[in-house]
């Protein structure tokens, strides 16, 4: 498994505005690895889950002390996924999910707008879970 972090600062300018606010939004990618054997699901399995995780070591690593709110979520798998739910843990204990989808159709994939920011700090765990079935 991989985790994959990645923040990346967008800063937009109104010129319209009569003063100049910054509007700052980045993108973090959690995955797992997608390699050949990865996806490959055994036969006469109806379904088969694999989980990415951000570890407590890379948030504490990667993010600042005030941490990331999370406003919007789009969860993405590949044409054999199924289900999918994005996790939150903190000191041990698991937290609300973030998102999930238990009816996941690769052809209709779609922002999800989360009715609450959630908050993620220095030393949280992150883990995204696919479950996959079979053709």
């Amino acid at each position: 498994m991989k985790c994959e972090f990645l923040i990346t600062k967008i800063t937009w300018d109104y010129e319209n505005l009569s003063f100049f606010r910054a509007q700052e939004a980045g993108q973090l990618v959690i995955s797992h690895d997608i390699g050949s054997t990865v996806l490959t699901i055994p036969p006469n399995t109806p379904e088969f889950s694999v989980t990415g995780h951000c570890s407590a070591d890379c948030t504490s690593d990667k993010l600042q002390s005030e941490g990331i709110s999370i406003f919007n979520v789009l969860l993405h798998s590949h044409i054999s996924g199924r289900k999918l739910k994005f996790r939150h843990f903190r000191n041990g204990l698991e937290l609300p999910w973030i998102a999930y989808d238990d009816h996941y159709d690769f052809d209709y994939q779609q922002n999800k707008h989360l009715g609450e920011v959630v908050r993620v700090l220095p030393g949280d765990q992150l883990a995204i879970g696919d479950n996959y079935m079979e053709f």
